[in-house]
């Protein structure tokens, strides 16, 4: 199973929108997801908990962080 994450924020009249999501590959579905009104980990570690119980099948995971950070 490979799976991606993906982080992204959006402005709205009301502020900014920060969404997390993991995204099965090879079944092209989104797998876990969260949305906040703040940028935080916690948001990611939410939608990567709901994929781990999405893709139960998951027996091993690998975590490749491409931001310079």
């Amino acid at each position: 199973m490979f799976i991606v994450a993906d982080f992204n924020y959006i402005e709205t009249i009301n502020g900014w929108i920060y969404t997390a999501f993991i995204i099965h590959m090879l079944g092209c579905s989104i797998v876990g997801w969260k949305v906040s009104n703040d940028m935080n980990k916690n948001m990611v570690f939410d939608a990567l908990e709901q994929a781990l119980v999405n893709c139960n099948k998951l027996k091993a995971l690998t975590h490749d962080n491409d931001s310079k950070v």
